[in-house]
């Protein structure tokens, strides 16, 4: 996949009504799956949280991480854990998949991968990103990488790689 391949796709899934939602990476939002993961993660999978995913279906459920393997899968045509991408959280992604890591944003180059503590996201050229992030509306969203220009929906990054 080129990286203008991966980019079309996370613009795609932005334009999706999508949710986030931890340990997702494009599944539809169903009782039955909402059930499954409240099982698997009984703290993040709260009733109120579990209420309000169901609220907003028929959606896709994307945690940040999620939505990386999700395009490198063949998101929606997912195949788990296909085309070299295991399945990794997004600090196993950061330590384990990416090259040419830097803190220079002068240098950044659309496709790169995003990285603060705990989260990850695409860059997508223009001073903009695409995540799949709790903050800005809770699912997949277009956001301003403030490292590079100020706009709506800012995050400062503190590094970038390269699948």
């Amino acid at each position: 996949m080129t990286n203008s391949e991966f980019i079309k796709k996370a613009i795609e899934i932005s334009n999706e009504s999508t949710r986030y939602a931890k340990g997702t990476f494009g599944q539809s939002c169903t009782q039955n799956f909402i059930n499954q993961k409240r099982a698997q993660y009984p703290a993040w999978y709260t009733i109120n949280r579990c209420n309000s995913l169901l609220q907003s279906a028929p959606c896709k459920l994307f945690d940040c991480c999620g939505l990386i393997k999700a395009i490198c899968w063949g998101y929606p045509n997912t195949v788990y854990t296909s085309n070299g991408m295991p399945n990794l959280s997004d600090q196993g992604i950061w330590d384990k998949m990416l090259e040419d890591r830097s803190h220079d944003f002068t240098k950044i180059e659309p496709g790169a991968i995003l990285h603060i503590k705990g989260h990850v996201g695409i860059y997508i050229g223009d001073g903009e990103a695409i995540e799949a992030t709790m903050s800005f509306g809770s699912k997949v969203v277009r956001t301003t990488v403030s490292n590079i220009k100020t706009g709506k929906n800012m995050r400062k990054w503190t590094e970038y790689g390269y699948l």
